[in-house]
């Protein structure tokens, strides 16, 4: 897919609608992709993943500016309804380590996030992860579905560094 030249002059600069894509053109697309997905992985790869729609249509210089637009939150809400269907140093504070699952075209899509920003992985990531959840964007628990992963706090079974009794370093 090659990516759409914005074409527009000076004056369109000033209108407050003003923005260097075609919104109808990006939401048909997306909603055609949205037809033929089989999950909210493949429509996540093909709209919002590297090289995906979004990335051939919008060049980097306003990529800011549609990250924030009404073109992109009705993209993310096509997203969110699949997914409804689908299933350092802390100044003291300890650390944990969480593992998620994410889709590789995810994955891809934030160590590319994190170059461009000159930043770690994990710096990215924990950037994402304070800023407050956008209840639209956020697909509910199925009321009958088990909720994955570990639960908070120590796990039977799991022995921690704490417990580990050390023992003298022997000499030679």
């Amino acid at each position: 897919m090659e990516r759409q030249t914005p074409v527009f002059g000076a004056n369109d600069m000033m209108n407050s609608d003003f923005r260097p894509w075609d919104h109808k053109y990006l939401i048909q697309r997306a909603t055609d992709i949205e037809a033929v997905a089989s999950n909210w992985v493949e429509f996540y790869r093909e709209v919002f993943g590297r090289n995906g729609l979004i990335d051939t249509v919008i060049d980097d210089k306003h990529r800011h500016t549609f990250d924030r637009s009404e073109t992109n939150v009705a993209l993310l809400k096509m997203l969110t309804e699949l997914r409804s269907v689908d299933c350092a140093a802390h100044d003291g504070d300890p650390q944990r380590m969480i593992t998620i699952r994410i889709p590789a075209s995810m994955h891809e899509r934030l160590i590319d996030e994190a170059a461009d920003r000159r930043q770690s992985l994990n710096k990215l990531c924990i950037s994402k992860l304070v800023v407050p959840v956008d209840e639209r964007f956020n697909p509910p628990q199925k009321p009958n579905r088990k909720i994955r992963g570990r639960r908070p706090g120590p796990q039977k079974g799991i022995s921690y560094v704490s417990d580990i009794v050390m023992l003298p370093a022997m000499t030679a």
